[in-house]
């Protein structure tokens, strides 16, 4: 949302970006060109590590999440300076309930590609039920699937995921009501889901990837380093990958929900490093210490880096 945010400032739009007290106190270099307010998720010292685990953070967010952001549309009404258009993260569906409200327009921004949309889309119609007990899957829309095409919270391994199953199903609750639903993916990459889901939601659009360049980074004025385990910039990551044959790099990254054990990431670490593909793994800082100490991040192998150009 933060590079969204970058990138429709560059097309002329006043943006003001909305997050958390607590992650707010985490935020560092935020461009000047972009406003900046916040709104409380019910634990605004800690956010999630004061909340404790995901059930709590999510319950109390949705509890106290749409008085505060009703607020916060009223103070910036009352500025002289209204909303025009609310652009939530499809997590927080409360949103566009509370944009109705106030008669504002709403998109949903849902952040994972449209093929992982639709499985959940399809989850929270009824036409796929969970648990999944056929080798099979068949679904309108998509290709035949197999237990291991499906997100992994099918499978819970933990007691976080049937919490975050529902968050990531729900994000569907309200989206017919959407004026526009926008999916940080592109075209080509899925053309044939895209063409598809078009024909249920007509107000869907591609605008991914949504990551600024280093050309508009530039422009914005805008250095700030990407969270990550190696500070490799995105220049570097070019030349690095322009280098190798086409299509012979594979891209690792798992996200910012998944919590891989040590074990996990050195086994992912020496199959990569085994296998005959070159590599790129984006990995946050605070994981950095579970690699193997004999697993090298900057090779002609692979990269392990913070942050990668798409």
């Amino acid at each position: 949302m933060h590079d969204f945010s970058k990138l429709l400032q560059q097309q002329g739009v006043k943006v003001t970006l909305v997050t958390t007290f607590s992650f707010f106190k985490k935020l560092q270099n935020v461009p000047t060109c972009i406003s900046l307010e916040t709104i409380s998720d019910g634990f605004d010292n800690g956010g999630l590590d004061e909340a404790g685990g995901f059930k709590a953070y999510f319950e109390r967010f949705w509890q106290v999440g749409p008085k505060s952001l009703a607020e916060l549309l009223e103070k910036l009404q009352r500025s002289g300076d209204p909303v025009h258009c609310v652009i939530y993260d499809s997590l927080f569906p409360w949103s566009l309930e509370v944009a109705k409200r106030f008669q504002i327009a709403g998109a949903s921004f849902l952040t994972q590609n449209m093929f992982v949309n639709s499985i959940y889309a399809h989850v929270h119609h009824g036409k796929l039920q969970l648990p999944i007990t056929h080798d099979q899957i068949s679904l309108p829309f998509l290709p035949k699937l197999q237990h291991h095409d499906m997100p992994s919270f099918f499978f819970p391994t933990d007691d976080t995921y049937p919490t975050l199953l529902n968050v990531l199903v729900a994000q569907f609750s309200n989206i017919h009501q959407a004026d526009w639903i926008l999916c940080n993916s592109f075209y080509h990459m899925e053309k044939q889901v895209i063409d598809s889901t078009k024909k249920i939601w007509s107000n869907l659009r591609t605008i991914g990837p949504c990551i600024t360049s280093m050309l508009l980074k530039k422009a914005l004025g805008d250095d700030e380093d990407e969270d990550g385990a190696t500070q490799f910039n995105n220049e570097e990551c070019m030349k690095w990958l322009n280098g190798k044959p086409k299509e012979s790099v594979v891209y690792v990254c798992f996200g910012s929900m998944a919590v891989l054990e040590e074990e996990q990431i050195k086994e992912i670490a020496y199959g990569l490093r085994d296998s005959e593909s070159y590599f790129v793994w984006t990995m946050r800082a605070s994981v950095e210490n579970k690699l193997p100490k004999d697993f090298e991040k900057r090779s002609e192998k692979g990269l392990v880096v913070g942050g990668a150009p798409r």
